[in-house]
């Protein structure tokens, strides 16, 4: 029996599936066409970003590109960093930016500066379809380059780079157990040694931009920090996409802050859960790059210090 029909189907499907979320972000919110909403998005679709109220169906959507953003920015663009798929799981990494020249964006009046920004989004897709969108869009990062509050280290504004290269269905198995394997032993279980096993020595983690982190000291140091502010801490899976030599990680961190100070506030003794999306470039069976994005509007709501722009 010849089951090449098979991977050519899968192969087929995922690039349909990819180019369902590119023609969104590019003819839908670069371009301002609003009608390939309706082309690439169930009727139905729910879109469960932090601020967006959980909107529903493609009416939804529509409302939201041609309301605020476009009006805040009229040269507004969505650009491709990163696009990945594995079966019905899409993640785009995107590099937004446009000139605040307009109307008032997260309560805040145009104050003409060009905006730079990195966001993250998870799509689900069914029947052809997007049904689901979750993701993360550095809402204190655009209110640092708006001038509505001053952040303790700037904001990264240089596009990422990621490269991507194809790979077998093994390589991409094994990447995927990688990135298992740091969640679990590094994170999870405190074996902060165990980094020397699944990256390279100079691995580098572009969390820490406009300076990224080189080396697997600079990562043990991150998640000891981590562990110093959540005697509890853990990073709980919800899903993971092997496409190339990329793996991407979206999972819920968890933890009660009572230790040390976290992001400049004194231990609260509050349970904080929040999303992490994390990308990892694996190349010669080893991580040497990741990038990560968590909410941290999110963070400060739940430690009760939210910008008053993002109140609502």
């Amino acid at each position: 029996m010849n089951t090449s029909y098979k991977g050519e189907d899968v192969a087929l499907s995922l690039e349909h599936n990819k180019n369902l979320v590119y023609r969104f972000f590019t003819e839908g919110v670069t371009e301002g066409n609003l009608d390939i909403i309706d082309e690439v998005m169930d009727h139905d679709m729910m879109d469960h970003r932090l601020g967006f109220g959980n909107l529903s169906g493609t009416k939804g959507e529509r409302e939201l590109y041609s309301g605020a953003f476009p009006k805040a920015f009229p040269d507004g663009r969505a650009d491709k960093i990163a696009l990945i798929a594995e079966g019905d799981d899409v993640f785009w990494m995107g590099w937004g930016s446009g000139t605040h020249s307009m109307g008032p964006f997260m309560g805040i009046e145009a104050s003409g500066k060009f905006l730079q920004w990195t966001a993250w989004d998870y799509f689900h897709v069914v029947d052809g379809k997007i049904v689901e969108r979750w993701g993360t869009h550095a809402a204190l990062n655009r209110m640092h380059q708006m001038g509505a509050i001053t952040l303790p280290k700037p904001p990264h504004t240089e596009r990422p780079v990621v490269a991507f290269s194809e790979s077998t269905e093994k390589d991409r198995d094994h990447n995927k157990g990688l990135v298992w394997r740091f969640f679990q032993r590094v994170v999870n279980l405190r074996d902060l040694d165990a980094a020397d096993e699944v990256m390279a020595p100079d691995v580098i983690d572009h969390r820490d931009d406009p300076a990224p982190a080189g080396g697997t000291a600079a990562i043990k140091r991150t998640y000891a920090q981590y562990h110093e502010s959540f005697p509890d801490y853990r990073a709980l899976y919800r899903v993971m996409i092997a496409d190339g030599n990329l793996v991407f990680w979206w999972g819920t961190a968890q933890g009660t802050h009572s230790g040390a100070p976290f992001m400049g506030q004194a231990p609260s003794g509050r349970h904080l859960s929040w999303n992490e999306m994390t990308l990892f470039r694996i190349a010669d069976g080893k991580i040497v790059e990741m990038w990560a994005q968590h909410d941290e509007a999110d963070l400060m709501r739940q430690l009760g210090n939210l910008p008053p722009g993002l109140a609502h």
